[in-house]
């Protein structure tokens, strides 16, 4: 009982950091799929075993995934795949990467997907989770990021395939652009000439770089207070100063 208390209570504690977050490393996110499982294992009917594996040559601790992208998949494929079979339950999530996506497959050896949906269709739930996820590929990657299908062996349905790909982004890349925009912005401040935008008075061009300094130096503090990544503060502040020396 213990164990199973303090399991929720890291899940939940997880779940509230990352929801605040616009990215999370791949680490992260594969932590707390771990958790989830072990939830589900914990009070599933029936016993079932899961693995998770990575083929990559980056560190999953690079690797940065919108947050609470799988788990929905993965919900699916425990309550209605393998809880609703007969066989012994196995759950397999993998991880690749290519030059430009990062690949998520999710396997299972339950009841295939369809002709779950078809059994639902008795019921009053209608779960919106799936149909959610996939608008949020849809918007990331493009219509045809996310394929569904049913694993055949033989004439019997033997599971369900899930896959998807994302642009592949890392930590890297993405304080490589942040540092990059900061250069500029700084050499932009630093600058004796007017700014290219600014056709006034050099009185006015040097207040302009006042107050972009100001909005560079807040840009940290703002982002903090209301959630927002640097990408979003940043241009909140281009838009505030830019109007109010227009």
């Amino acid at each position: 009982m213990n164990s199973t208390i303090n399991t929720f209570a890291t899940l939940l504690r997880e779940t509230l950091y990352n929801s605040r977050k616009d990215t999370i490393t791949l680490d992260q996110e594969i932590q707390t799929l771990k958790h989830y499982v072990e939830i589900e294992q914990l009070m599933a009917s029936k016993s079932f075993t899961y693995a998770i594996s990575i083929d990559s040559d980056l560190d999953p601790e690079e690797i940065l995934i919108p947050p609470m992208l799988i788990q929905p998949f993965v919900e699916n494929a425990v309550r209605h795949g393998i809880l609703k079979g007969s066989r012994q339950g196995e759950l397999k999530i993998q991880f690749h990467t290519t030059e430009e996506f990062l690949h998520c497959t999710i396997l299972d050896n339950g009841v295939g997907i369809f002709q779950s949906q078809k059994n639902k269709t008795k019921t009053d739930h209608q779960s919106m989770a799936l149909t959610v996820t996939r608008e949020r590929l849809e918007s990331i990657s493009g219509k045809d990021a996310l394929d569904i299908k049913e694993i055949v062996d033989g004439n019997a349905i033997a599971g369900t395939e899930i896959a998807f790909k994302i642009p592949l982004e890392t930590d890297y890349l993405k304080n490589y652009v942040n540092s990059n925009y900061s250069r500029r912005h700084a050499r932009c401040i630093a600058s004796s000439k007017k700014h290219p935008n600014d056709k006034s008075s050099r009185n006015k061009s040097s207040r302009y770089r006042t107050k972009c300094c100001r909005g560079s130096k807040s840009t940290a503090n703002y982002a903090t207070r209301h959630s927002l990544s640097r990408y979003h503060a940043r241009r909140w502040y281009r838009v505030r100063y830019s109007r109010n020396i227009s």
